[in-house]
């Protein structure tokens, strides 16, 4: 009963996070820079849970410039005027 619990409040929380990138995710950060893409995909997460929940990981988050373009600035390379050693 536990690990019941424990797994179904994992999957809550990955979806919640999926949903939740998918909604403050800038549209230009989307495959095909679209509004309608990002409603797509919103409606797709929230309806259909665990499922549109991976597929937005497997399709969008894990192939994401806006990722990398955090990442590039965790490493201050992309920031005006940063130091660089």
């Amino acid at each position: 009963m536990v690990l019941f619990v424990v797994v179904i409040l994992t999957i809550l929380i990955f979806w919640a996070a999926m949903l939740a990138d998918c909604l403050r995710r800038p549209v230009e950060y989307f495959p095909s820079g679209s509004e309608f893409e990002k409603l797509t995909w919103s409606l797709v997460v929230f309806f259909w849970h665990p499922i549109g929940a991976f597929l937005y990981y497997l399709l969008i988050l894990r192939n994401d410039r806006y990722y990398a373009f955090l990442k590039g600035l965790m490493n201050n390379r992309n920031i005006p005027g940063a130091r660089r050693e």
